[in-house]
């Protein structure tokens, strides 16, 4: 079995620097430094004025308004010292659902933050649009204490059943909400952002491991049609094979369609099986690493050989 399609609208580990084709620097003269090195894009910088210093690494490309940005973040800085400051990343929109006119360069849009907002320190939701509805967790989220030694897993999400979009952060294998649901854009771009406000703030982020995908696109497997394949399913399993994380039968068409469970983290491991009466025919197993791994929306070919059906 052989992934022919991946999934992943990007899957960025900046193994290659910042690529201009992908990314931009924004504003064009950031009072923040913006570099990519050690396989991470690092945002840094020390403020020199009492107002907002900024700069955003943003997406050249449009996404669908319907995809989930997730990414690795650690922060090495001092949350004691004075000003305050907030990095993070954000999935920008540039107009509501269904406006014949979106304003060009709308800034609107959800984001996950770290940092010290209004005496608070900790993580925090940071979006100018009107909440939808409040999360079931605190406005802001104390920090765990090792966010300056620890890559920590965060997510802007969109949620299907809830037409909005959410802001999580990982604590072990619980994502936990921040702040308030926000109405989803037409479009989004991703946006990885640093800002301080204050003489002598000192900001430090870096970044790694950023990707963007559909969580309810379901995984395709290319079995093969015909009465042979009538009765074969195809199973996605945990890696110790104790579990199966979903299955689904081939249909007419020759394709198995899969949906995996849209909270887990993506990317991930598992195995692939074709099975035909309790029997695997092809399989592939799969160790998930940095950005490579399982994604919703991934497409697999299967090798089954019918002399053995």
């Amino acid at each position: 079995m052989q992934r022919i399609q991946s999934g992943a609208y990007l899957a960025e580990d900046f193994a290659g620097g910042l690529d201009p084709d992908r990314w931009q620097i924004v504003p064009d003269m950031p009072k923040l430094a913006a570099e990519a090195t050690d396989q991470c894009l690092r945002l840094h910088g020390v403020s020199t004025r009492s107002t907002d210093v900024s700069v955003s690494v943003t997406s050249r490309r449009w996404y669908p308004a319907t995809v989930s940005l997730v990414a690795e973040m650690r922060v090495p800085m001092d949350l004691g010292q004075p000003g305050s400051f907030g990095v993070g990343i954000q999935l920008r929109g540039i107009g509501a659902p269904g406006s014949p006119e979106p304003p060009s360069g709308s800034r609107e849009g959800s984001r996950v933050v770290f940092g010290k907002h209004m005496g608070s320190e900790g993580w925090y939701q940071d979006s100018p649009a009107a909440p939808l509805r409040t999360a079931p967790s605190v406005s802001v989220i104390p920090p765990a204490g090792d966010e300056s030694s620890v890559f920590r897993t965060v997510r802007v999400a969109f949620s299907r059943w809830q037409d909005v979009v959410e802001t999580h952060v990982l604590h072990g294998a619980e994502w936990i909400w921040v702040g308030e649901a926000r109405s989803r854009r037409d479009a989004m771009r991703a946006a990885l952002t640093a800002k301080a406000s204050g003489v002598g703030v000192a900001v430090d982020v870096r970044f790694r491991n950023v990707r963007i995908y559909a969580a309810h696109d379901p995984v395709r497997v290319l079995v093969g049609s015909g009465d042979a394949m009538r009765d074969s399913v195809v199973v996605l399993s945990s890696p110790d094979g104790n579990e199966a994380l979903a299955e689904a039968r081939v249909g007419s068409d020759g394709a198995a369609l899969l949906m995996l469970p849209e909270d887990a983290v993506f990317p991930m491991s598992g195995t692939l099986s074709v099975c035909i009466r309790g029997r695997a025919l092809d399989q592939r197993r799969i160790e998930a690493s940095g950005v490579e791994g399982i994604y919703p929306g991934d497409v697999y070919s299967a090798m089954v050989p019918l002399f053995h059906i």
